[in-house]
């Protein structure tokens, strides 16, 4: 997350975030998938519960629907935790 900050700082007009980064590399999916194995482990966890929430923040932003991500294929536990909003 340093890294992020000091970037961000740096470059202001290009200002991106952790999940930003994860979901252009892995995809939706892929990140869901690495977020749900990070909250099983103990040192892990609190990361990765803030990166989930990160995750569904972006999706609302980005207007995302629970079916749209659905059809990508996105993880059930996370469409669970996402449908509610």
């Amino acid at each position: 997350m340093g890294y992020m900050n000091l970037f961000n700082k740096v470059n202001p007009t290009k200002k991106t975030s952790m999940v930003a980064a994860l979901t252009a590399h892995y995809g939706d999916q892929g990140l869901t998938r690495i977020i749900e194995a990070a909250k099983k482990v103990p040192t892990t966890s609190t990361m990765a519960k803030h990166l989930q929430t990160e995750q569904i923040q972006r999706w609302m932003a980005d207007k995302k629907t629970p079916e749209a991500l659905e059809s990508e294929q996105v993880s059930a536990v996370c469409l669970d935790i996402f449908r509610p909003f």
